[in-house]
């Protein structure tokens, strides 16, 4: 006879099989009709007939025996009864609590969309917006999918994004290209609170929020976003502790920063895991460079020059120096990238030949100066555009961009002049040449005006950005410095939304990143180059500051490993960092 064994709790039922009780029977002539009959059986001896006793007792025997199976089954009918009675209330059950969750979903949903009257605009514009709380805590895996095929080229048909987890750590073996699958990413909130957090914008090459283990990000947290900030206005320099729940540790206090390039903040290439540069100022306003250490807890170094106050504007990736520029004179010519109130020793001079890209040695603080702003009018003022504006723009220089091995730097020689109705919309950028030039600041060089802000690929001599020739119009270009040629494109042609927006190419150079602003969001194209696979992120509220001096930029940054991004974003009345994490990423 079979049987079935079921455990409810600790203890085991066992329902006898059905058709195995019925067919065990006392009548074992059962099946006789499907099957031949015997021969008949040999006459028996004359039996006698049984007394009335016998009868009596053979007669209880069957009623017993009837009764016991009769039992039997009964207890088989209760237990099966139970059975259906437990797996119904488990039902029941599990319906309840999901109904719960279901109203507790719709609760929060419901508070994050009347925290402000931009939730409410973004997603009247945007139907398939991805709310900014939807990963609040370390756990992403329930990150809705979005797709936003509205934002993506027509001539490129876009995958759309879905939730993954990818592990923190270093310790990742090299991926087998040949086994990867289609990019998927999730955002998550890292920084909340009362106090706004950044980081930074493009601005140096390989720059890279995570120290050398991927645990914690640097940045800073601040209090007002209203206005330029002032030698008044404080940052807190912090430490986001990512093995702890993104707990923030404070650690210094700087007088140097705004709010798009934050404080030009960089792991020191010598000492990734534990030490940083920041820019800050003194008592009288000179600004200079600061080496913290984290494990010491303390500014390790300072580098201060008293007659030329210059600070950190692009690190060597290979360690060793960083360019310097003065930021007095960038707040005066270009407020948006300058450090307000500070000691500008240049003041009134259009073209002054004590001041330009300089070049500090990190070892023994020792400053040069490689090209003075003299040096760029020279090479300008017969460029037939310029000629008759140079003598009266006063120059300053943007995006001292230092290439991967150090070779060779890029940067923005750059003009304010108000003296014309030609150059009423954008005054402080009246002229805007880019230069490249040697490390050692020999064979300075004009080279093609690359759109947005350019980044460095592996190669010494290729820089991409975007160039507006016919065919390319769409197109993130290599531009080959020393030819004066495009050696073709990312992704062999991939299709962008907007190729004028802020570059990232992963440390190891197999992911690129291209950030762009829509209105009062950000959003970032992303690319696998190995095969070209690629994926586009939702739109990421960023608020009212989408102009002007103010304004959030997209400025993704990679990890060390290149399977994650630090993005910023608004979050009802504060802006906040998200980390962006991507699934099947070339690491």
């Amino acid at each position: 006879m079979d049987a079935i064994e079921v455990k409810f709790g600790a203890q085991p039922v066992v329902l006898v099989d059905q058709l195995s009780y019925d067919s065990y029977s006392d009548d074992e002539d059962d099946d006789s009709s499907h099957m031949p009959h015997p021969p008949p059986p040999p006459p028996r001896p004359p039996t006698r007939k049984p007394n009335q006793k016998e009868m009596v007792r053979d007669s209880r025997l069957h009623i017993t025996e009837s009764s016991e199976l009769e039992r039997r089954r009964r207890k088989i009918g209760i237990v099966v009864v139970a059975i259906l009675i437990i797996i119904a209330a488990v039902v029941c059950v599990a319906s309840l609590v999901s109904a719960r969750s279901s109203t507790r979903s719709d609760s929060d949903t419901n508070d994050s969309d009347s925290r402000s009257i931009e939730e409410k605009d973004k997603k009247d514009e945007y139907p398939n917006y991805l709310s900014g709380d939807v990963s609040s805590s370390s756990d992403t895996s329930d990150v809705q999918n979005i797709e936003i095929e509205s934002l993506v080229p027509s001539t490129s048909s876009l995958p759309s994004a879905v939730s993954s987890s990818v592990p923190p750590t270093t310790d990742i073996e090299p991926t087998d290209l040949s086994e990867l699958g289609p990019l998927s990413l999730s955002v998550e909130q890292i920084t909340f609170g009362d106090k706004h957090h950044m980081f930074g914008y493009i601005g140096q090459s390989l720059t890279i929020p995570w120290n050398a283990d991927d645990r914690y990000i640097v940045g800073l947290e601040f209090d007002s976003h209203d206005r330029l900030p002032t030698a008044d206005d404080s940052a807190t320099v912090i430490l986001i502790d990512t093995d702890n729940s993104n707990e923030i540790i404070p650690l210094d206090t700087c007088r140097a920063w705004n709010t798009q390039q934050g404080t030009m903040l960089y792991w020191n290439p010598d000492s990734p895991s534990t030490q940083f540069f920041f820019n800050d100022r003194d008592e009288g306003n000179k600004i200079f460079t600061v080496l913290y250490d984290i494990e010491q807890r303390r500014r390790i170094r300072e580098y201060r020059f008293t007659d030329t106050p210059i600070a950190n504007a692009g690190v060597c990736p290979k360690g060793g120096f960083f360019y310097a520029l003065n930021y007095a004179r960038m707040a005066r010519l270009r407020p948006v990238t300058g450090y307000q109130n500070t000691y500008d020793w240049t003041e009134g001079e259009v073209a002054p030949t004590n001041d330009g890209m300089w070049r500090v040695d990190v070892e023994t603080g020792e400053k040069e100066l490689l090209v003075s702003f003299a040096d760029i009018a020279k090479t300008m003022k017969d460029e037939d555009d310029v000629s008759g504006i140079i003598a009266d723009s006063h120059l300053y220089i943007n995006h001292a961009l230092s290439s991967r091995e150090c070779s060779t730097v890029y940067f923005f020689g750059r003009g304010n002049y108000s003296g014309s109705e030609i150059y009423i919309k954008k005054p402080e950028m009246a002229i805007d040449k880019p230069f490249v030039m040697k490390s050692d600041g020999s064979g300075l060089k004009r080279v093609r005006h690359i759109g947005g802000h350019p980044e460095w690929s592996e190669s010494e001599s290729i820089v991409l950005g975007r160039i507006r020739n016919p065919g390319t119009e769409n197109q993130i270009v290599k531009y080959n410095i020393i030819s004066d040629t495009v050696d073709g494109s990312i992704g062999d042609g991939i299709a962008f939304r907007k190729t004028g927006g802020d570059l990232s190419l992963s440390p190891n150079g197999q992911m690129f990143a291209n950030g762009w602003e829509s209105e009062k969001y950000l959003i970032y194209h992303l690319v696998r180059l190995t095969d070209a696979e690629e994926i586009v992120s939702p739109p990421i509220y960023r608020g009212s500051y989408t102009k002007g001096n103010l304004r959030i930029d997209a400025a993704p940054r990679w990890n060390r490993i290149g399977n994650k991004l630090l993005v910023p974003g608004w979050y009802g009345e504060r802006r906040q960092l998200n980390v962006i994490s991507i699934e099947n990423a070339a690491v």
